[in-house]
């Protein structure tokens, strides 16, 4: 076992000590809640002794460390999101409570106090979370600083989207070794896979096939950023190459290899005990756990970002009006003596009004408060040529069209507000994609297009995880991870964190 392994195995048995240990705190501290403190309480009743709470705990004592193995609370080479720990962590802590509680409804000698229950549950499912949570941050820490990584390979054909992921983000926690090649006499790709096109004079290739090719050129990132991944060989150097590198994992790229050739790669590295992974073609879709199903054995993966429910929209549109016109309402003295130092800065309209791209692409009218000079526009070609652009999106710092109360405005997202009637008009939500320009989303390739699939929005996941995204398919990702995985309660979190964004003011121009 390596040293990673064996670091790992710790972490593992420490977490199950802090659960064990948060298990009984938690039901002491419910107990007090109640009974000591009553609160929450409806009405006073004698304090119950706590020799009968301990029945429960026994039970929970069980059963919560079982049911986090199960929702793989305890896999620490699998490094998920905290909100994703806490809703493992929630599903499982409820799951032991109805248990108890079935318990408890058939054990007459006692009645258990349910509030004392419900403070358990929350306590619990806190404790696990922050334990998981300082966990992860530990070896994420350990991670960057290039500790414990397992030695990792992979086989096939990745695109330099998936190397690049691999590499720089530690939460994989792997140390990329190189890849090997398959095994196969027939010649290369007709694309490279540091996201190059094609030889010049070879066709592009036509239907389903000029959508993949397209895909990958919009998820490329330079060639330069995967030059350090070396090539070792081919499939038919595998057992050496796990022998003379010390390889503890294998990620197998299988849409690149033939299936004899995929089958061949599971046995040797079975036979040397190397952790396997298989990477479908699809990773660019974002496919979330849910996703994945089984039917007689066959695994089936739902690629289907129209599945928001009806009640979910209408409980979207209904909290995008009662929150765009109660803050509408609430600042409106802020708003108009922002009117006024507008018109008082410089020549022109309070509003600047433009045509954006919103649901499906449909155009629609865009208020913004004017930030810039009166002519901006008709100057945009003195900053940027939008014909000449590498993909179609820009953002210009330091832009000299921007008026000194402008600037001001633009560092603390006031000049957005005014979008607020866009969201009342239904143009917009108050969390998705931002709207782009017409001519920019006329430039779009398939792939870039999904990000026109659901309303635009005022603030969203990339404005709050990386405000100045580098490029476009780096903000389309985020665009697809927020569709992929929008629900109201995301929606809260990133409205929340927006206000840290905005008062950071890092990334606005």
């Amino acid at each position: 076992m390596s040293r990673a392994a064996s670091r790992l195995r710790l972490l593992g048995a420490v977490l199950l000590l802090a659960d064990l240990l948060c298990i009984c705190g938690s039901m002491r501290l419910a107990y007090l809640l109640r009974f000591r403190f009553e609160l929450g309480a409806l009405e006073t009743v004698p304090e119950a002794p706590y020799a009968e709470y301990l029945k429960p705990l026994a039970v929970f004592l069980v059963l919560v460390p079982v049911l986090f193995r199960v929702f793989d609370l305890y896999r620490l080479d699998e490094l998920h999101s905290t909100v994703e720990q806490a809703t493992a962590a929630a599903k499982a802590v409820t799951l032991a409570t109805l248990v108890v509680l079935a318990f408890a409804f058939y054990y007459r000698d006692f009645s258990y106090s349910r509030l004392t229950f419900a403070y358990n549950w929350a306590i619990l499912v806190a404790c696990a979370t922050a334990a998981r949570y300082l966990v992860r941050r530990h070896l994420l820490r350990r991670y960057e600083r290039g500790l414990d990584r397992r030695r990792a390979l992979i086989v096939g054909e990745p695109g330099a989207f998936l190397v690049e992921r691999l590499r720089d983000e530690p939460a994989f926690g792997l140390e990329l070794l190189g890849v090997l090649r398959p095994a196969r006499e027939e010649g290369p790709p007709d694309e490279a896979a540091d996201g190059t096109e094609a030889p010049p004079g070879k066709p592009e290739p036509a239907g389903a096939a000029a959508a993949v090719s397209v895909l990958r050129r919009a998820t490329a990132v330079p060639a330069a950023r995967c030059a350090a991944l070396e090539v070792l060989g081919t499939l038919d150097d595998l057992e050496a190459t796990l022998e003379r590198h010390g390889v503890e994992e294998v990620l197998i790229v299988e849409a690149a290899l033939a299936h004899d050739d995929l089958l061949r790669a599971i046995d040797a590295c079975e036979r040397r005990g190397v952790d396997i992974r298989l990477v479908p073609p699809i990773y660019d879709l974002l496919v979330a756990p849910s996703d994945f199903t089984y039917i007689q054995g066959v695994p089936l993966i739902a690629v289907n970002e129209q599945r928001y429910r009806r009640a979910s929209f209408a409980l979207k549109r209904v909290f995008d009006v009662v929150v765009s016109l109660g803050v509408l309402v609430l600042l409106a003295p802020l708003l108009g003596l922002v009117a006024l130092l507008v018109r008082l800065g410089s020549r022109g309209p309070v509003l600047f009004v433009q045509v954006r791209a919103g649901e499906n692409g449909r155009p629609f009218r865009m208020y913004k408060f004017r930030t810039m000079v009166e002519d901006a526009e008709r100057r945009l070609a003195e900053v940027v040529d939008v014909d000449k652009l590498a993909e179609p999106v820009f953002k210009v710092a330091r832009d000299p069209r921007v008026t000194p109360a402008g600037r001001w405005l633009r560092r603390l997202s006031i000049d957005e507000l005014p979008q607020l009637v866009n969201v009342l008009k239904g143009d917009m939500s108050l969390v998705g994609p931002r709207p782009e320009e017409l001519a920019l989303v006329g430039r779009y390739d398939v792939w870039q297009r999904r990000r026109l699939k659901v309303k635009p929005g005022i603030t969203g996941l990339q404005q709050v995880e990386r405000r100045a995204a580098p490029s476009l398919a780096e903000r389309v990702r985020y665009d697809i991870a927020y569709i992929r995985r929008r629900s109201f309660l995301l929606d809260l979190v990133i409205l929340l964190r927006t206000f840290g964004a905005v008062l950071r003011g890092r990334g606005a121009t």
